[in-house]
């Protein structure tokens, strides 16, 4: 069965991957993954958390159409699940994405501030 014509808005909300797929075809693999870096993807967020993994992207230059098409609806590629709460950060945020932090504060023992993690955009 074939969904005809469909607006973006009803890609998104009925999750229809064939219009994801036909999307990123049309898009590229390199505009792709700029802006799948552009929300933080394939590389660590840099939070108080070491060994945070980068997940994985393609290189543009290796991917093939498939790999532009499953990419385009969230296949092909790892992120971790920190990654994802600052991508989902810009869409809640009016654009801006925020640095996510595992913990607000580290306290002294006697209940004070050690420190304090300021959000930032």
């Amino acid at each position: 069965e074939s969904y005809g014509s469909v607006k973006l808005v009803d890609i998104i909300k009925y999750s229809i991957n064939t219009g994801f797929a036909h999307i990123g075809l049309l898009t590229g693999g390199k505009i792709l993954t700029d802006y799948a870096k552009k929300f933080g993807f394939g590389k660590a967020t840099g939070i108080e958390l070491p060994g945070e993994a980068e997940g994985i992207l393609f290189n543009p230059e290796d991917m093939r159409p498939i790999d532009v098409a499953t990419m385009s609806l969230g296949q092909g590629i790892a992120v971790t699940p920190l990654q994802m709460v600052q991508a989902y950060s810009a869409l809640a945020n009016g654009g801006q994405m925020v640095k996510p932090h595992i913990i607000a504060s580290i306290k002294n023992a006697d209940g004070s501030d050690y420190q304090n993690f300021e959000r930032r955009l």
